[in-house]
Formats: structure tokens, C-alpha cells, sequence
């Protein structure tokens, strides 16, 4: 396990179409981190306060804006490319592709290093600050590039396992430092050293010839656009953060950190399900298998849209419970704003699959996902601005969740139109469901109910949305089962 873990990336697999045993583990790619995160998260909150946990979450969140600006999007231009490579049957191909993106990721993870460090220098932050979240930005740049890399090789155990030992190892080292009185942004230390370690024990061999010229310019005007869309799609998230602690402070951050938190687990299963479907795509781009991507669009569509509204259910109906045992009573404003996060997260599971089909096609896939995000994003901060005068408390939540709908609706549109999709009542269903829940979480908010009436509407609500969907259902059982007899 040890060797296999330090190990050279290998790009002799054989390109497949199934999604179930990929699709499981690099669920577990997703739901390590998210767990680490969650227990983090709680851990500070407990045993520090608001005010700690807002800080440390703007430090993650400046990480993660910093990666998205360039190696984020090498981790997607790997994933595809390397694939691309693959499917043609050419792993010698795919070793050079991957030396050049592991060059482009390097020189990218560096210079936003730099410039973070220089950023939180000239704006009077103390030296623990910039040390740490200098080397959060050098790490999540760095394990950006390598999980992309390792997706497009199919080598998704290796990942997953890196990623487990990862959370596992940096939680615990979070717990032992608030126990023994850390109460500081140094808490973050250990991940970000472990991400630096992963990145180093898995970076691709950067020797031997480069792509064709014409090639390379490919993969850099997909990155840029990648780049495009992903900061300006990603990056709302991280930016509300740090907009909500600028205008509300820091115990308003921390209300809002718990609420990210809270709703992270929708987006777990989509991200996970969209790591593993876009090295399958693109391979089948590069087969010329147009009806296998459609396909595969529709069927991981409808399957997402089934798993992601029970999520959405559960935390509008047993949110403010959870809240209350997790963090405590400090955190009790944070109810109001989970349903506006979790909400943008399942419209944006649905439309991920229409999004990968698009991006993974030729680069005008990508720059409508790049137009689409950077016109999500002007919404959002124009929705902040709007806001934040007469509605304080609503403001960041509400522009996040109108920015990523108008994200995720232009690509999904798209998608239906180009392949002929049946998705009209799918897409009635998905908007329906959303509406009706973040309107029952406001009445919710002031209703007051005792537990058991509160446990009582989850499971009827629950019930129905499975009954309704249970055609699907019956199919991911299938898919579960299948799974467990390999």
C-alpha cells in the first residue's frame, strides 16, 4: 500500500466507460476531505468560538480563491488530456502531456504563492498568517494539478487512498492542537504540510519530449478558459467568505462558515461523480462517440437529481437540531443561510454532467461554461451590492445561490438543445423541488417545532420525493450492488 502510494503515475490503463467502481472511489476522493473539513470545523467552533473558526475559514477560502486562478484549471486540463491520450491509445502520449501540464502547474502554484504572501504583506497581516496560508495555497495549488492527473490516468484508488490518509492524519492533528490550547490559524499547519507531501511523493516525471507546439497551445487556451470559469464559479463561494467577513465581520463569518459546512455534504457525491465523469467523456470525445456522451449526460443527470434533493431535505427539516448539538447555541443563526448554500449546490450537481459534456469537447464547450460562470459571478457580486444595504443577513446567501443558478442554467441549457435531451420535466422538477424547499426553511426558521414534528415532516417529505423518483432509485441500487460483488 505504502509503494503504491509513493509511486509514479502510469498511464497504461485501458480507457473505460463504466462509472460505478470509479465512481465509488472517487466518491472517497470527495468525501475524505468534506468529513476532515466538517470535523474541523466543529472541533473549532467547540473548543475555540465564532471568531477563530471565521478566521481560519478566510484563510482557507483565500487558498482556495488563489488555486482556482490558474491550477485548478491544470488539474482539469490533465484530467482531459491526459484521457484524450488514453482513449487513443497512446499512453507514451499521455506521459508528455502530463509533463507538460505538471511544468504549467508548477511555475502557476509558485507565482500565486508569491503573490499571496505579497497581498497579505502590504495588507498589514501578522507573520503566522502569511506563513500558513502561504503554504495552504502552495498545497491546494499542487494537489489540484495531481488529482486531476491521476483521474485522467484512471488511477482513482491511488488518489482516493491519498486523500484519506490525508484527512484522517490532518484532523487529528487539528483536535491535538486545540487541545493543547491553539487558538490560532497555525491549526491549518498540518494540512497544508500534508498536501505539500502528497504533491511531491505523486508529481508526474517532467522529463522526456513536450506535445506538439499546436497541441500545447490547445491545453493552455483550454486552461485559461477553465481558469475563467473556475474562479469566476468556484471562486463566489470562497469570495462570499471574504466579502461577508469585510462587510458582517467575523462572527457573521463564522455563522456563514457553519453553514457552508453544514451543506458541503450535497456537493460531495457531484464533485465526486464529476471527477470520474470527465476523463470518461473526453475519451469518448475522442472516440467521436457523441451518442455515448449523451448517454452518459442523461443518465448521470437524472441519477444526481435523485440523490442531491434528500440532502437538500434533510438539512431543511433537521438543520437547526444539528446546528444546536454540533456547534452549540453561539451558532444559531447559522440555520437561516443552509438553505440558500445547499440549494445552489444541488442546481449545480444536475447541471454538472451537461457541464463536462460541454467542456470536454472541443474548447467552445469550454468558453460557454467560462461565459456562463463569469455572468453567474456578475450577478452574484451585483446581488451583494444590492443587498447588503437593506438585508443584511441575507444578502451573501442569496446572491451566491442567484449567481450559481445562472452558472449552472446556461450550460445545462445548452446541453439540452445540442443533444437533443428530453429534460423538461427533470428541469421543472429540479427547480420546483429547490423553491419549495428554501421556502419552507424561512417558516421553518420561526416556526419553533418541537424535535419529533421536525423528524416526523424529514421522513414524510423524504418518502414522497423517493416514491416519486423510484424508478431511479431502483436503478442506483442496481449500480450499489454491482459495485459489491467486484
Amino acid at each position: 500500500m505504502v509503494t503504491r502510494l509513493f509511486s509514479r503515475l502510469q498511464f497504461d490503463r485501458p480507457a473505460s466507460q463504466n462509472i460505478a467502481r470509479p465512481g465509488f472511489y472517487a466518491l472517497l476522493t470527495r468525501v475524505g476531505p468534506a468529513a476532515a473539513s466538517f470535523v474541523t470545523n466543529v472541533l473549532i467552533g467547540r473548543l475555540a468560538s465564532p471568531v477563530v473558526l471565521g478566521q481560519t475559514q478566510a484563510a482557507i477560502s483565500t487558498a482556495s480563491l488563489a488555486s482556482v486562478a490558474g491550477p485548478t484549471s491544470t488539474g482539469s486540463a490533465a484530467s482531459k488530456y491526459i484521457a484524450t491520450s488514453r482513449g487513443g491509445g497512446s499512453p507514451q502520449h499521455a506521459a508528455s502531456v502530463a509533463a507538460f501540464i505538471g511544468r504549467v502547474a508548477l511555475v502557476a502554484a509558485v507565482a500565486l504563492t508569491v503573490i499571496v504572501a505579497a497581498v497579505l504583506v502590504l495588507t498589514g497581516r501578522d507573520a503566522m498568517t502569511v506563513a500558513v496560508t502561504s503554504l495552504m495555497v502552495l498545497g491546494v495549488s499542487a494537489r489540484a494539478f495531481i488529482e486531476g492527473a491521476q483521474f485522467g490516468a484512471q488511477q482513482i484508488e491511488r488518489a482516493a487512498a491519498w486523500s484519506t490518509v490525508i484527512s484522517v492524519l490532518s484532523t487529528l492533528a487539528v483536535g491535538t492542537m486545540l487541545l493543547l490550547g491553539t487558538r490560532s490559524i497555525l491549526v491549518l499547519l498540518p494540512l497544508a504540510l500534508l498536501n505539500l507531501m502528497y504533491a511531491v511523493a505523486s508529481w508526474p516525471s517532467m522529463r522526456g519530449p513536450l506535445p506538439a507546439g499546436a497541441e500545447r497551445r490547445r491545453i493552455l487556451h483550454f486552461a485559461g478558459l477553465a481558469m475563467l470559469g473556475t474562479v469566476a464559479s468556484t471562486g463566489l463561494l470562497q469570495a462570499s467568505v471574504l466579502v461577508a467577513q469585510n462587510a458582517l465581520g467575523d462572527h457573521y463569518t463564522g455563522q456563514y462558515s457553519v453553514a457552508i459546512t453544514l451543506a458541503a455534504p450535497v456537493s460531495v457525491l457531484a464533485g465526486a461523480t464529476s471527477l470520474v465523469l470527465f476523463p470518461i467523456l473526453a475519451a469518448s470525445h475522442g472516440a467521436g462517440d457523441a451518442a455515448s456522451v449523451a448517454r452518459t449526460t442523461d443518465s448521470v443527470s437524472r441519477h444526481l437529481l435523485t440523490l442531491m434533493v434528500p440532502a437538500l431535505i434533510l438539512l431543511v427539516f433537521l438543520g437547526r437540531p444539528v446546528i444546536d448539538l454540533l456547534w452549540g447555541g453561539s451558532f444559531s443563526e447559522a440555520y437561516g443561510l443552509t438553505a440558500f448554500i445547499a440549494a445552489a449546490m444541488v442546481i449545480t450537481a444536475v447541471a454538472s454532467p451537461a457541464v463536462s459534456s460541454l467542456t470536454t469537447g472541443d474548447n467552445r464547450g469550454m468558453l460557454i461554461s467560462a461565459g456562463s460562470a463569469l455572468g453567474g459571478a456578475a450577478v452574484g457580486v451585483a446581488s451583494w451590492f444590492a443587498l447588503l444595504p437593506v438585508a443584511p443577513e441575507s444578502a451573501i446567501p442569496i446572491g451566491f445561490l442567484t449567481g450559481t443558478a445562472l452558472t449552472a442554467a446556461i450550460p445545462y441549457a445548452v446541453a439540452w438543445r445540442r443533444q437533443r435531451q428530453r429534460w423538461m420535466l427533470q428541469a421543472i422538477t429540479t427547480v420546483g423541488a429547490v423553491a419549495v424547499l428554501v421556502i419552507a426553511s424561512r417558516f421553518l426558521a420561526t416556526a419553533d417545532l418541537p424535535l419529533w414534528a421536525e423528524i416526523a415532516l424529514a421522513v414524510t417529505v423524504l418518502g414522497a420525493w423517493l416514491l416519486l423518483r423510484r424508478r431511479s432509485v431502483i436503478d442506483l441500487l442496481r449500480a450499489a450492488r454491482g459495485i459489491g460483488v467486484r
